[in-house]
């Protein structure tokens, strides 16, 4: 029986772990990320100021309800492209975002790490401070540290 290539990375796609139904992302190091409202961000020094960045799956879509918000106010988690950007939140009101932004194909690898069309090519620049936003480097990462985001499933 012959299988074709694309046969064969849909069925591996298909056994990838799928999000948890509510998470949080920790980098490297036992930071877990904290939100603005606009990026994700390890700012261990805004802990008592900042929320943590509680999220949900939903397929392969990252949705984001800020505590203080009407449940209609979700946000998108997304990834720009083609492009080294901060990862960030659409609107809440308009789902607003960057030009090749994208909100679907993320996932869990099978070592528990996030991914972004199985990648996991998130990362902070490397000569900043401790407080830092998350980038997506799907397109260089010169000057930027690689950090793996743990998806660790949040229970109430």
């Amino acid at each position: 029986m012959k299988f074709s290539l694309a046969t064969v990375a849909f069925v591996a796609a298909s056994l990838a772990a799928s999000l948890p139904p509510s998470f949080t992302l920790v980098a490297e190091g036992g930071n877990t990320l904290l939100t603005d409202g606009n990026h994700a961000l390890i700012a261990p020094d805004l802990a008592n100021n900042l929320p943590i960045l509680i999220l949900r799956g939903i397929g392969d879509q990252i949705i984001y309800i800020s505590e203080d918000a009407p449940p209609f106010t979700w946000q998108n988690l997304y990834v720009v492209e083609g492009d080294v950007e901060p990862i960030g939140l659409t609107n809440p009101y308009s789902g607003a975002m960057p030009a090749n932004a994208s909100i679907s194909r993320f996932g869990v690898n099978e070592q528990g790490y996030l991914t972004h069309k199985g990648d996991t090519e998130f990362g902070t620049l490397a000569a900043t401070g401790d407080d830092k936003p998350i980038w997506w480097l799907g397109y260089s990462n010169g000057r930027f540290e690689g950090v793996p985001l743990w998806v660790k499933e949040f229970r109430m």
